[in-house]
């Protein structure tokens, strides 16, 4: 899990201005992810634990919200249903 904050250095990627591999497996499962936005912070939880938390950003008035997916292979769906943004 991660936030990006703009584009990568090569073709096609994203440069991540903090990420956390300690998330729990989200394979094969239906998961509550909740996320917070200010203009100073973004807070991710999984399931209710905490998952990433960034301080100190300044971010814009107007931001993009992206959720992405990878797996490695082609066999995978990811779906995100039920998205509240207000």
């Amino acid at each position: 899990m991660g936030l990006a904050d703009g584009p990568g250095t090569t073709a096609d990627s994203l440069h991540y201005a903090v990420t956390d591999t300690a998330v729990p497996g989200l394979h094969n499962a239906t998961h509550h992810l909740v996320v917070i936005v200010t203009p100073t912070e973004v807070k991710v939880s999984v399931d209710g634990s905490p998952a990433l938390d960034v301080t100190g950003l300044s971010l814009p008035a107007n931001v993009l919200l992206g959720f992405s997916g990878a797996t490695g292979g082609a066999a995978d769906a990811h779906s995100v249903a039920h998205l509240v943004v207000g």
